[in-house]
């Protein structure tokens, strides 16, 4: 920038240890770089509010393919118009389900209900400064067994074994990054990528390798990548990350069916699939 300001004849130097900046040029020039530095600086210095309301749908029969965006857009739409004279602004992408401008965040999820059972699942707020990450997560460390090692020193009664267990960690749930970026005029350029990840619960088992048991997480990992243009006081939305959860539900005759090696007769054992979409609405202001 200040290469591309200075005259021909002006000489610029740059320590970047102590951030200072030295430029030799005309009155005009240096009054023109210095401009630029405080509009910069002011720029960077401002903070964006980012308020997140995270969601989760467990998706009626009706819509377990997913939620109708043009249904829930239709809904939206004739609120908004009736309470505040405003409506859809844009669509943006798979991912993006759309843009609205001075909008009730309470009427979507509203509409939601009308999806399943819905659920908010987290509602945070950050703040973040211009070209900065900013990360939301929400969800829960699992433990599980990496690895075991058996050792045994020493025969007979005089022997000793000792265990070693290896333990790691594997994530499940939702972890949002976003990353804002102020343009002119007051707009807001906005990166954003959710990582939704889901551990199969039942590959937590241990199992048996050899003489070691260890288990081995299967994760199904889902993740958007977008930036938009907004304004401030802009909401987003985003849709699309869904995923099948097989639930199991045991029923049987009081007690004849806790006998044991015969209660098996006396119980079933249902099993269903659940479809589940999460939903993500940031509302975005420049402070």
């Amino acid at each position: 920038m200040v290469r591309r300001t200075v005259s021909q004849g002006g000489k610029y130097s740059i320590n970047r240890i102590s951030g200072s900046l030295y430029v030799k040029d005309t009155p005009a020039t240096i009054n023109m770089i210095s401009r630029v530095i405080n509009h910069a600086k002011e720029m960077l210095s401002r903070q964006i509010l980012i308020e997140a309301r995270i969601i989760e749908i467990v998706l009626s029969d009706e819509y377990k393919y997913g939620i109708d965006w043009s249904v829930l857009r239709q809904d939206v739409d004739t609120k908004e118009k009736r309470i505040t004279g405003t409506s859809w602004v844009s669509e943006v992408g798979l991912a993006v389900q759309g843009i609205y401008r001075h909008f009730n965040v309470d009427l979507t999820i509203d509409a939601l209900n009308g999806f399943g059972d819905m659920k908010v699942v987290s509602n945070p707020t950050i703040r973040a400064k211009h070209g900065q990450p900013a990360i939301i997560s929400v969800g829960t460390s699992i433990s599980y067994t990496k690895s075991t090692e058996t050792t045994t020193t020493g025969t007979g009664d005089n022997s000793d074994t000792t265990t070693e267990i290896e333990v790691s960690k594997v994530f499940d749930g939702l972890i949002l990054g976003v990353i804002p970026f102020i343009e002119e005029g007051g707009k807001i350029s906005l990166m954003i990528n959710p990582i939704k990840s889901d551990v199969d619960r039942e590959s937590l088992q241990l199992i048996s390798i050899g003489n070691n048991k260890i288990t081995l997480p299967e994760v199904s990992v889902k993740e958007i990548n977008t930036t938009i243009a907004l304004n401030s006081g802009d909401v987003v939305i985003l849709g699309g990350l869904i995923d099948k959860r097989l639930t199991t539900d045991n029923k049987g005759v009081p007690f004849l069916s806790a006998i044991p090696g015969l209660g098996y007769l006396f119980k079933n054992e249902f099993r269903s699939e659940e479809s589940r979409e999460l939903v993500i609405i940031l509302s975005v202001s420049l402070l």
